[in-house]
Order: C-alpha cells, then structure tokens, then sequence
C-alpha cells in the first residue's frame, strides 16, 4: 500500500501511543532489584510489564494496518473501489488487535501478581469457578476482594467499566473458542445452528440467504479501537505505581535525560 500523506496522518491521529509507554518502561531492572533485595519480585514486574508493552505495540500496528486497509481497497488503490478486499483485511487485523490485547492482559496479571508478591496459594479460590481461566480474569477477581482499595484495583475496574473492552474480549473468547464471529461483506455466512425451526404446528425450514453477521467491518474496528485506548490508559497508571515504587526504593529514572540515579 502507498497511502497518501493526509490518510496517514488521519489513521496515525486514531491509534494509542504505544512507543511512549513502551520507552517509559527501559528500565535498569537488575540495579531496581538491588535495591529491593532478595525477597522481592520486582524485577519480573518489569519484565512482565514491559512484555505488555511490547505486545501492546503490536496492538497499535495492527490497528493501523486494519484502518489502512479499509482506506486503501476503498479509496486509493489503483482500481478501487474493492469492498471485499477492504472487509476481509480490516477483519484480519481487527482479529489480530482482539488476539494481542487478551495476550497483553495476560501480561498485566502477570506483573500484578509478581509486583504485589501473591502467592498462588491466594490465587485458589478465584480459581474454582471453571468458567474462569484466564490469569487476568483469577487475578482481578482476587484484587476485587482482597484489595478493593487498592490504585491497581481502580485501575482495573477503569478498564472493565470500558464496554467495548468487555465486547472485545467476548469477540476473542468467541473467534478463539468457538465459531470466529462473521462480518458482513464477505458473502453467504451460516452461524453454528440448527437449521429447523419449531413452530406451533410444524417444524420448518427456511433456504437460502445464510445469517446476518452481528458487526460490519467498520463497527468491529471501531470496538477494538476504543479497546485499545482504554488499555492504553490502563498501561500508563501501572507504569505509574511502578515508578512509585521505584522511587520509594531510592531509584530515580529521568526519563527525559534517560538516566539512572540511586540514593546511597
């Protein structure tokens, strides 16, 4: 693709910040953790921390790609417009912004847990529902009632209160558990179901035409956008208790002169 300069700048003005929260997160993890001492895990919170900014980077360029995509098969291409083209590639990186934002909270449970040093041991009882697997979901359950008043709890709780967050996740359960979810566009689609209706008389069936996709291409980018800013939000408060933390160790990071200073 060769998309014109104002498009660019029109799709960049859309996408999260990654880089600025990924270059926040460079930190000097084995001079941190000097400072911690042996007991704490505060150097794999980094880690885990910067590993959910890393794949959050993935996020945003996916999101470009799938904003792109629309734009060039609708408009800029040599032949366009090709409204196929356009819904089965912005589906695909939509798809792709959906898969990596569930990794990246992953990631966040990942660090919660090392930062806030809790043991799997707590983490059992939020386990035994067996409709819940994955670690962020074990592990805001525990935060929700082990530490309803804690800055990473608010944080969370910010996050969920997000609705296209909660319908970006159902979409990845969905299209990872299930029947990927269809959009319209892309021809005759069938939802996993039977095909015989039962009526009060009869049962009975109806041929031909498929079933109407929940999402066009447009709205399903459009949640898994406003998913990503709201992560992104997420991202920065940790990156903010992380640093508070750090300097309460005697570790201050300049960030802007990309130094590291320690208090003896």
């Amino acid at each position: 693709m060769n998309l014109s300069d104002e498009r660019l700048a029109e799709i960049s003005a859309k996408l999260p910040d990654a880089s600025a929260i990924q270059s926040r997160l460079l930190l000097p993890v084995d001079l941190i953790v000097a400072r911690a001492g042996p007991q704490s895990k505060i150097d794999i919170a980094i880690v885990c921390l910067r590993d959910a900014s890393e794949t959050f980077w993935e996020v945003g360029y996916a999101l470009g790609q799938a904003y792109s995509h629309l734009v060039w098969h609708r408009e800029e291409r040599p032949d366009a417009p090709n409204e196929q083209a356009a819904v089965l590639l912005g589906k695909y990186y939509a798809d792709d912004v959906g898969l990596r934002l569930y990794a990246a909270g992953e990631d966040v449970a990942n660090f919660i847990v090392a930062f806030l040093n809790i043991q799997e041991g707590e983490l059992r009882p939020y386990k035994e529902d067996i409709r819940i697997t994955s670690r962020q979901a074990i592990v805001g359950r525990y935060m929700t009632a082990q530490k309803a008043d804690h800055k990473i709890t608010a944080a969370i709780q910010s996050l969920l209160r997000e609705s296209n967050w909660r319908k970006t996740m159902k979409y990845r359960n969905t299209w990872v558990h299930d029947q990927p979810p269809p959009v319209r566009g892309l021809g005759i689609v069938y939802e996993r179901k039977g095909r015989w209706l039962q009526t009060e008389v009869a049962k009975s069936i109806s041929i031909g035409g498929g079933d109407e996709p929940p999402n066009t291409v447009d709205s399903l980018i459009e949640i898994v956008a406003a998913a990503s800013h709201a992560f992104s939000k997420l991202l920065f408060e940790l990156s903010e208790i992380l640093f508070e933390e750090i300097g309460r160790l005697g570790v201050k990071i300049d960030h802007a002169a990309g130094r590291t200073s320690t208090q003896l």
